[in-house]
């Protein structure tokens, strides 16, 4: 539970610090951090911390709470399934005890998360209970919001805003709507009462009736952003990003360290800034001065305006950089993938004309001409149900005019506000084509007529099972692609050779990391190495779980081990099957080791079947 007294003094006097820091650098500079940064930082953390009892964490109700974030946002579930029970055992999964509501919340965060990572449902279970356990003792029922905690004396951003977030996470981990209500109603009472509107500020909280306390802490702004970004209202997550970075600048709020009830804010605010998408350059610019005052061990702690000491430091004021690097894309050569979508009948691909970046501008089918016009992000919605095609051009979304749920509503752009009608769900049509259906009114993406000619223009239209309303997804440029273990694929020991092992191996900016999806037949793809010319295929066209995965020889002829159908997952990761048994990659075992092999199995749902696809720029 936190001091409100000792962090204010403690925030005034370090945020005047860290502002002077900013505007005497003048500019977002620091020196670049790379992928294997990424993994040496969460690696530096997790040797150092792991084997101890965590002291301020594990120990600490909601820092402990919060570590496990930490090491959702890295991604690794082994580590996750280890952060949860250690958690479990020292505080239990009945949290009525705790008096904090906003101290449950935090737990209620992690746990939903890990169960959407590990699909552990007793994970959701316990989200479940922790959250309607203080909706019951905490929801203000005549006068909106939540309460802080049971003296019920004060409604602080740190339970409205996290709550709001959970709710939504809720509402999709259990299918049930009443959350997402629940989720939008607290958002809306927090924005009327905790938020200045003016200037983006959130305020740490109200004492009812009328006193509000404007002290503006790092977690609060992270929170209202998320819970923001997670309802639709993307006005209000630019106006409170704004508010953070004028103020803020790289530094962050400098917070006492120890162990203190602060050291975690800063990772806080930074993981739903990122789950917003907000302003990525800057972002970007805030892990790169932190990752440059790491210490000799690689270890950084909450005070990003100096070098931290090569003493012993503490795992909860270590634990923002981990969150600062794994959630945005290093400087040195990833970039969010993107695709060309193309039609079946007639070939040609979806395409923004002239480049137009204006709202309302229809789209058309055109002639692939690999040119920006063309491609498109094909990104998870907040709540990682459904896709939202984004146009590299300006940002813009792929949606039906006026919300329309008629046949023939022409497809057009328009900026991204989380509406039904802007996202759609990707239904596989079969040999890796995919008919793109719209969320609100059920009808699928369809080129007006069948047309196959230059300019015709989109359309939805109910499901007929045509060609013009199949689509293959294709990938522009060269990949690196990421294991669930933070590994990449790789060629083994280099090798250029028919035969050679695909494994895993920590990221270097190296050929032998790259692929290319190149289109052979319908919707499949080869996926060829960029170092060999060769491409993953499995070893010696094997029907069997578990045959492991090689380099080859393009054969036109082998029609099964060497197509791939790429299959985009809700939660942003990628799967990638076989045409010629429907297996899908799988790293064996789900080790995290260097050097595992890749395999092909039956999909099991698990993330060692995911992927990331990080573009070389």
């Amino acid at each position: 539970m936190r001091n409100h007294v000792i962090q204010k003094i403690l925030q005034q006097a370090r945020l005047a610090l860290a502002l002077a820091v900013f505007i005497l650098a003048g500019s977002f500079s620091a020196s670049a951090f790379t992928p294997g940064d990424v993994t040496t930082c969460y690696n530096a953390w997790w040797n150092t911390f792991n084997g101890q009892p965590f002291g301020n964490a594990y120990n600490q109700f909601w820092a402990g709470a919060e570590i496990i974030e930490m090491v959702e946002d890295n991604g690794n579930t082994a580590d996750i399934t280890t952060a949860c029970n250690r958690f479990t055992s020292a505080n239990g999964s009945d949290w009525s005890y705790n008096t904090s509501n906003d101290d449950v919340m935090w737990a209620v965060l992690a746990f939903v998360r890990a169960y959407t990572a590990t699909g552990n449902t007793t994970y959701r279970t316990y989200a479940k209970n922790g959250f309607d356990m203080v909706y019951a003792r905490g929801y203000d029922t005549s006068a909106g919001g939540m309460w802080w905690n049971t003296t019920k004396d004060y409604k602080a951003s740190c339970i409205n805003f996290p709550t709001a977030i959970a709710a939504k996470l809720l509402s999709v981990a259990l299918g049930d709507s009443s959350y997402a209500t629940k989720s939008q109603n607290i958002y809306n009472w927090g924005k009327a009462n905790l938020w200045n509107s003016s200037n983006g500020q959130v305020s740490d909280g109200l004492h009812p009736p009328s006193s509000v306390d404007w002290t503006s802490y790092s977690y609060n702004q992270g929170t209202f952003i998320g819970a923001a970004y997670y309802n639709g209202d993307s006005s209000s997550v630019t106006l409170a990003g704004n508010y953070a970075k004028n103020t803020w600048g790289v530094t962050l709020p400098v917070y006492a360290t120890g162990g203190a009830d602060a050291s975690g804010f800063n990772g806080i605010f930074v993981r739903w800034l990122a789950k917003s998408g907000y302003d990525p350059v800057w972002r970007q610019a805030i892990a790169n001065n932190a990752w440059g005052k790491r210490n000799s061990s690689n270890l950084v702690n909450n005070q990003w305006d100096r070098v931290t000491p090569n003493t012993s430091q503490n795992a909860w004021d270590c634990s923002d950089i981990v969150t600062a690097m794994t959630t945005v894309i290093p400087d040195s050569g990833v970039a969010t993938p993107y695709f060309m979508l193309v039609n079946k009948n007639s070939g040609k691909a979806l395409d923004l004309p002239n480049g137009n970046s204006a709202n309302g501008v229809y789209l058309q089918q055109w002639t692939i001409a690999n040119n920006p016009n063309q491609y498109y992000y094909v990104l998870p919605t907040a709540d990682n149900s459904h896709f939202k095609i984004i146009s590299s051009v300006d940002n813009k979304c792929v949606c039906v005019e006026n919300g329309s749920t008629a046949d023939n509503a022409r497809i057009l752009q328009w900026d991204y506000v989380g509406n039904s009608d802007q996202t759609w769900d990707l239904v596989d049509a079969g040999n890796g084509w995919f008919k793109v259906k719209n969320v609100n009114s059920g009808k699928v993406l369809d080129v007006i007529n069948g047309s196959t000619a230059d300019g015709a223009p989109l359309q939805q239209y109910s499901d007929v099972g045509s060609a013009n309303q199949q689509w293959r997804l294709q990938p522009v440029g060269n990949y690196y692609l990421r294991a669930n273990s933070r590994h990449y694929v790789v060629c083994s020991g280099r090798g250029t050779a028919n035969g050679t092992a695909i494994v895993q191996y920590d990221w270097e900016a190296n050929p032998w990391y790259q692929w290319k999806f190149t289109s052979v037949s319908d919707g499949w793809y080869s996926c060829f190495s960029q170092n060999s010319g060769r491409l993953i295929c499995v070893k010696g066209e094997s029907s069997t779980p578990g045959a492991v995965l090689n380099l080859w020889d393009y054969d036109p002829n082998n029609t099964g081990g060497q197509r791939i159908r790429i299959m985009p997952q809700v939660n942003g990761t990628f799967k990638f099957y076989f045409k010629l048994d429907g297996q899908c990659f799988d790293v064996v075992n789900g080790s995290t080791a260097n050097n595992a092999p890749l395999q092909q199995w039956t999909d099991a749902g698990t993330p060692q079947q995911t992927f990331n696809m990080e573009r070389v720029p």
